[in-house]
C-alpha cells in the first residue's frame, strides 16, 4: 500500500531544497505551496531587464501522486489572462501524463520553459517590428529625395524624348495638323525633362546632347 503522506513530504522537502527563495508553503493538510517560477531570459523595457514571473500554487489531494495536484496560477509581469489559461492547459496535460509519480518538479520545469518562449516570441516581434520601422523611414527618406531632386535628365531620357518629339512632329506634318506647341514646350511638357539643367552639367554628355540638338530637324509650320 502506498504511503502518500510519505511520499509527499518527501517530494514538499526536494520542493524546498531546490527553491528555497521561491517555495513558500501555505498549508500541510492538504499541502498546499506556491512556487515562484521567472523567465530564463528578459525583455528590455525602459532601459531594464524584465522577466516573465508568475506564482504557481499547487494543492495536492490526499491520493497524489496517483491523481492530479490543483492548480492554480496568477501572473506577477504583464502576462494576459487568457495567456495564463494556455500555460495552465499545457500544465494540466502534462500533469495527466506523470500520473503515478511525483510531478511538482516537472510542472514547474514546463512554466518556465513556456515563459522562455513567450519572451523569445516578444523579442522576434519587437526586432521584426524595428525592422519594418527602418525600411519605412529609408522608403520615405529615398521618395523625398527623389522628389527633390526629380527625374534627372540623362543621354538615354533625351533619347526618348526625341524620339517622342520627332515622332508627334511626323504625325502632325503628315495629317495637316497644325503644331500647337514648339520644341522647347513639348519638352518643358514632358515631366521627366524638367531637371535638363542638372543633368547636363557633365561636360561628355553635355557635349553629346547638343550633337544630338544640332542634327534635329524640324520644318516650320505654317
Amino acid at each position: 500500500m502506498t504511503d502518500y503522506v510519505e511520499e509527499q513530504a518527501n517530494e514538499i522537502e526536494a520542493l524546498q531544497s531546490i527553491y528555497s527563495e521561491e517555495f513558500t508553503e501555505i498549508d500541510n493538510a492538504p499541502w498546499t505551496f506556491e512556487i515562484v517560477v521567472k523567465s530564463e531570459n528578459s525583455l528590455s523595457k525602459d532601459d531594464e531587464e524584465e522577466k516573465l514571473v508568475i506564482k504557481a500554487r499547487f494543492r495536492l489531494g490526499p491520493s497524489y501522486p496517483d491523481e492530479t495536484p490543483e492548480i492554480l496560477l496568477s501572473s506577477e509581469s504583464d502576462l494576459t489572462e487568457d495567456e495564463l489559461s494556455t500555460l495552465k492547459d499545457r500544465m494540466i496535460q502534462e500533469a495527466g501524463e506523470n500520473v503515478g509519480v511525483a510531478m511538482i518538479f516537472t510542472l514547474v520545469s514546463i512554466a518556465q520553459e513556456w515563459l522562455t518562449s513567450v519572451i523569445d516570441d516578444r523579442i522576434n516581434e519587437w526586432e521584426l517590428e524595428k525592422q519594418r520601422k527602418e525600411e519605412d523611414e529609408e522608403r520615405r527618406a529615398m521618395e523625398e529625395e527623389a522628389r527633390r531632386r526629380g527625374t534627372p535628365v540623362t543621354v538615354e531620357t533625351f533619347r526618348q524624348w526625341k524620339e517622342t518629339f520627332l515622332r508627334e512632329t511626323r504625325t502632325l506634318k503628315d495629317t495637316g495638323t497644325e503644331r500647337r506647341l514648339t520644341g522647347r514646350q513639348l519638352f518643358e511638357k514632358d515631366s521627366s525633362m524638367i531637371d535638363s539643367d542638372k543633368a547636363f552639367q557633365d561636360e561628355d554628355e553635355f557635349e553629346f546632347v547638343n550633337e544630338d540638338a544640332k542634327n534635329l530637324s524640324i520644318e516650320p509650320t505654317s
